[in-house]
């Protein structure tokens, strides 16, 4: 059997459809992943096939742009430079590929591609949901763009703020290149795009447990709840000498990191230096993006390009990041206490499963001035690293991540 895995976004989107498509193909499976060309070097060192559907140059521009993390603005960047540029690609390869041999499609909610391929050809697609934000409930508490929907409010109303959100801004987005492509297709146009269309009528699969995120009376019915993929480049990247050295100088550091796609965060990692300073606590500072980390680091902050979490966590007294699921999943993993800073897109939405579990703090980017460092330092104390875990995490989370292969 043939596996494409249509994987778009940054590194955190990319990282789980690897960490599927390896277990896939431990079971005898050929698996290729789709994504844009950015990642060719990481799919092909995990072992996979790979096929670019999009240039690493559009991938590039949207992080240089600073709208990528605007509330708003950011999903026309994301769109416009990485999933509209990636549709017709990944139709055009999976048609070519299911003419040669059986195939089943495991697709991104954007991967329109691959939805079109699905309605065509009848290709089997499963729908793979990263995180909560992408299934839209009229139901308990809601935050949107870093707005918070009060949970009293009825479930009609709700039902006409999503309506709302389509017309003004999700399908006058979306619907005028996607249904110049069902044109082509000899398609019918279609709208409710983000409420609807994007969920394969045959299988979805929720990458996150239901502890995490109970399943919606309003959710698709043919989601299966499964588990954290959590894959990260541990197996092919090892261990850093200059990590191992740093880590056993002295007391366990705290973690900073802005997403491996944030560009602009000179102000984030300006804020972490002063408030390790005036602490006196030891720190790692990591993004691919050297160039906003400030350049006067005492010995006592490291900074690093990337560092698998599997191989830091552990080890460390605290993480304070952007809310990325992928990266919510190592820390409570690592049983580490967090604090999330969200900044876009579904960021906002870990906010609320972190508050209430209790395994971190959050803070908004617009109030960072106030301390994080502080605040992570003090969930460091004796015992919280334990109650950084989440029961449902101690009581099985090792069954539930082998799940999703069982699903797909």
């Amino acid at each position: 059997m043939r596996l494409l895995l249509v994987a778009l976004g940054s590194s955190g989107d990319v990282h789980p459809f690897i960490g599927v498509g390896l277990a896939l193909k431990r079971r005898g499976h050929d698996v290729t992943i789709l994504t844009n060309g950015y990642f060719e070097s990481l799919v092909r060192r995990a072992g996979l096939d790979f096929h670019a559907v999009g240039l690493a140059e559009d991938y590039e521009r949207a992080t240089r742009d600073p709208d990528l993390w605007d509330a708003v603005e950011g999903l026309r960047v994301v769109w416009r430079s990485v999933c509209a540029p990636a549709m017709r690609p990944t139709y055009d390869f999976i048609e070519k590929a299911v003419t040669a041999e059986r195939c089943i499609v495991v697709g991104h909610p954007w991967a329109f591609g691959a939805r079109l391929a699905q309605e065509t050809m009848g290709v089997p697609l499963v729908t793979a949901y990263l995180q909560p934000a992408m299934l839209r409930t009229c139901h308990g508490e809601l935050e949107i763009a870093g707005v918070k929907i009060p949970g009293w409010l009825p479930v009609s109303f709700r039902g006409l703020l999503w309506k709302a959100i389509d017309w003004l801004v999700a399908d006058r987005l979306f619907c005028p290149e996607l249904n110049r492509v069902r044109r082509e297709l000899g398609l019918k146009p279609v709208r409710n795009i983000l409420g609807e269309w994007i969920h394969s009528p045959r299988r979805g699969v929720a990458l996150f447990p239901d502890w995490f995120a109970p399943a919606q009376p309003d959710w698709p019915r043919q989601l299966a709840m499964t588990g954290f993929p959590l894959f990260d480049e541990a197996p092919f990247r090892g261990r850093s000498a200059d990590l191992e050295k740093f880590l056993a100088e002295g007391d366990r550091p705290i973690v900073f990191t802005p997403g491996s796609a944030m560009r602009h965060a000179r102000g984030f990692f300006q804020v972490s230096l002063e408030a390790c300073r005036a602490l006196h606590r030891r720190a790692i500072f990591l993004t691919p993006y050297t160039e906003q980390v400030p350049r006067d680091l005492p010995p006592t902050i490291r900074d690093f390009a990337y560092v698998p979490f599997s191989l830091l966590l552990d080890r460390a007294a605290a993480l304070v990041h952007h809310g990325g699921i992928g990266t919510c999943a190592q820390a409570m993993k690592a049983g580490v206490p967090q604090i999330i800073v969200p900044m876009a897109h579904d960021q906002f939405r870990q906010r609320m499963p972190g508050g209430n579990f209790g395994f971190g703090l959050q803070c908004a980017a617009a109030s960072l001035e106030g301390r994080p460092g502080g605040k992570a330092v003090g969930l460091d104390r004796r015992g919280e690293r334990e109650s950084a875990m989440p029961r449902g995490w101690r009581l099985g989370s090792k069954r539930r991540t082998r799940f999703p292969i069982f699903a797909i």
